[in-house]
């Protein structure tokens, strides 16, 4: 790493020294990661190679310090022995607790980090703020209940749900008091994925990207015998699961492969007629980053109705919905767009409008700030 690189990731880090020095200081937030900063995706982003995330664009609209496993081991006794001997997610929630007097309040990434820091806050009678960026990742577990029971009794925490429906679950489902959560949605770099030109293909392209819960199967058999060429980016910034289908036994319109980064994966969008998300059933977020991508290319969407789904798609207006397995389903709408190509092209302008308005980082983030200091 260069030396004006390091001095820029130095910045961008702003770790706090968790000793109880500054503990007179007011008017930031912590912002706990279950995990590290990449530099070398700072780089990336810094670079133009990488969309931005909402914390950078975060850290802009507010004082904020990240905290993350690097630079939390200057916590209290207990942060520590529960890092180095247990679990470091416990250990960073325990350590931001312990030095709640810096922070008017904490956000969570997730609820990996988010539940066990509000556990322990009503355990420790800790009455800082807790916000909780909300996926719905444990929505499917037979223990959430269990978990809810505990959870619903601390009235200093918030959860932030990427949607809709998962704000539903959580009020519905698992018994959670509405003003404890709000839906803020989820956010794309519309600056990084933007309509860009492309050059013409001998036939139109499908692309489908990542690989949790998708149902690759579904679409294969939807268009294995249609005049189009599906190109599936086979990886996942967040999952590493493997994809339900072999990628050595694929009809010949099909291919699925890595695209290396976001800067191949940006290409794949461009080349596409329209991006087709086929999902497993779900409860929890998932398909919500490639879609938001893809709409903010100015790409139709063709996705599967979950419970978990996402706030972009507007039925008929910038994309599809199908039904969980609906291979005869999924082929009508993947027909309908491909007979017509205008119409396919006015639903993308219709997405990347929708996206510009409602999900930009800068709008999330400033929907982010409105729960915390409600």
């Amino acid at each position: 790493m260069n030396e004006q690189f390091a001095e820029g990731f130095r910045d961008l880090i702003d770790s706090p020294e968790l000793d109880g020095s500054n503990r007179n200081v007011q008017g930031r937030i912590g912002y706990v990661f279950a995990g590290n900063l990449s530099a070398s995706d700072l780089r990336d982003v810094a670079e133009g190679r990488r969309p931005r995330s909402e914390f950078h664009v975060f850290k802009d609209a507010y004082p904020t310090d990240f905290l993350t496993f690097d630079n939390i081991v200057e916590g209290g006794r207990l942060a520590r022995t529960l890092t180095s001997l247990c679990n470091p997610i416990l250990g960073i929630c325990v350590a931001a607790l312990e030095h709640q007097p810096r922070y008017d309040a904490l956000v969570t990434t997730g609820e990996n980090a988010g539940f066990p820091a509000a556990l322990y806050s009503r355990l420790a009678r800790s009455g800082v703020p807790i916000n909780v960026i909300t996926h719905g990742s444990f929505f499917g577990s037979r223990y959430m209940r269990y978990a809810a029971y505990a959870l619903r009794s601390n009235r200093s925490v918030k959860y932030l749900t990427l949607s809709e429906s998962l704000r539903t679950q959580m009020i519905d489902r698992f018994g959670f008091a509405e003003d404890r959560v709000v839906n803020t949605g989820y956010a794309v770099d519309t600056e990084f994925f933007k309509p860009r030109s492309s050059e013409p293909t001998a036939r139109p392209i499908i692309a489908s990207a990542g690989t949790a819960t998708r149902d690759y199967r579904t679409l294969i058999s939807a268009t294995h015998d249609l005049d189009v060429d599906v190109r599936i980016a086979a990886d996942s910034t967040w999952h590493t699961s493997a994809i339900d289908i072999s990628t050595e036994k694929l009809p010949a319109n099909c291919e699925a492969r890595s695209y290396g980064n976001h800067l191949g994966l940006r290409d794949l969008y461009t080349s596409a007629a329209f991006v087709v998300v086929p999902l497993h059933p779900a409860h929890h977020a998932c398909g919500l980053a490639v879609i938001a991508e893809a709409m903010a290319m100015g790409k139709a969407v063709i996705t599967t109705r979950i419970c978990g789904r996402s706030d972009f798609l507007v039925e008929g207006q910038n994309g599809y919905y199908v039904e969980p397995g609906d291979v005869q389903g999924l082929r009508a709408k993947i027909k309908e767009l491909l007979d017509d190509p205008a119409r396919a092209r006015e639903m993308g302008i219709a997405a990347r409008q929708r996206m510009t308005r409602l999900f930009t980082l800068e709008a999330y983030v400033a929907r982010m700030l409105d729960a915390i200091f409600a």
